[in-house]
């Protein structure tokens, strides 16, 4: 890497071999903060000034100051290294790459702002990492939420709702449903709910057990839409879309074929259906009939 800021090149080597990737291991000298954990994604490696950044799905944010001396190494899985292991600042390993950096002068580690996390913000949602959860308290608060129009892409990372879930099985668990990310908390019907609560769940407790298994590396590799943008899907052969949602701009990836349920934005583009669908969703969700669409 350059002696001042982080070269481009280097960079983007550190990217292309991190980013999408599940994090086998992480081992770090003087980090000051909580350990990223076995099974993350890594979402983002990003460059500042003369720091790398890399963000993981679950908030946790790793930052490494280079200053002067410190640089980056990537290895390929048995290759060896430059130089001595106990004198490595951070490793990082994923599947077919291990990140070295040696001479860091800084380590540190937080979690993204999460204004829904704050203790008078609001009482957290059941969390479903942990064996046993409460699944119908996430149907409750799915059901009373106060904002009605919250979609239910940024349901899935709301504290208040339902806590354990990462930003990749986010994408992962609305396609499983079948539901568009845009569609809003109101037209749910109580079906859709139960529906989501119990796949949130089910995801979440594979995705746990595929980590104490020492399979995570298998993890990435069955994902049918995260991270996945503009290939074609796996079940219907559409192109994957992604883009950035919410006050935490984190990306969401979904099938527009797969998980056509309850898009708003269907309907506001006046697609032939959609309106009805719609309409009729939330008459099951509010209790009141659906009008008819006119056609003229």
């Amino acid at each position: 890497m350059a002696d001042h800021d982080v070269s481009r090149r280097s960079l983007s080597r550190l990217r292309t071999s991190l980013v999408g990737k599940v994090m086998l291991s992480f081992s770090s000298i003087g980090l000051v903060g909580p350990d990223p954990l076995v099974g993350s994604l890594i979402e983002d490696v990003e460059q500042d000034g003369r720091q790398v950044v890399i963000s993981f799905d679950d908030g946790l944010v790793v930052t490494v100051g280079l200053r002067f001396r410190g640089a980056w190494h990537l290895y390929r899985a048995g290759q060896s290294w430059q130089g001595p292991s106990e004198q490595a600042s951070v490793v990082i390993e994923v599947a077919e790459w291990t990140a070295v950096c040696y001479a860091a002068a800084t380590v540190e580690t937080h979690r993204i702002y999460d204004p829904r996390r704050h203790p008078v913000a609001g009482t957290s949602g059941p969390d479903v990492s942990v064996p046993g959860a409460d699944v119908s308290r996430m149907i409750r608060r799915l059901a009373h939420h106060p904002d009605r129009e919250l979609v239910v892409a940024e349901a899935l990372l709301d504290a208040r709702i339902v806590r354990g879930v990462s930003n990749a099985l986010r994408s992962e668990i609305l396609h499983q449903c079948g539901l568009s990310p845009f569609a809003r908390l109101v037209d749910l019907a109580p079906g859709d709910r139960e529906d989501l609560a119990v796949m949130t769940a089910t995801m979440v407790a594979n995705a746990r057990a595929a980590t104490a298994r020492s399979t995570v590396h298998l993890i990435a590799g069955s994902f049918q839409v995260y991270g996945r943008a503009h290939k074609q899907c796996h079940v219907c052969g559409a192109v994957i879309e992604t883009c950035r949602t919410g006050a935490l701009d984190r990306p969401v990836f979904w099938c527009p074929r797969c998980q056509d349920r309850l898009d708003r934005r269907a309907v506001e583009r006046g697609v032939p259906g959609w309106s009805e669908e719609v309409r009729r969703a939330s008459s099951l969700a509010t209790g009141s009939p659906a009008p008819r669409d006119q056609v003229g």
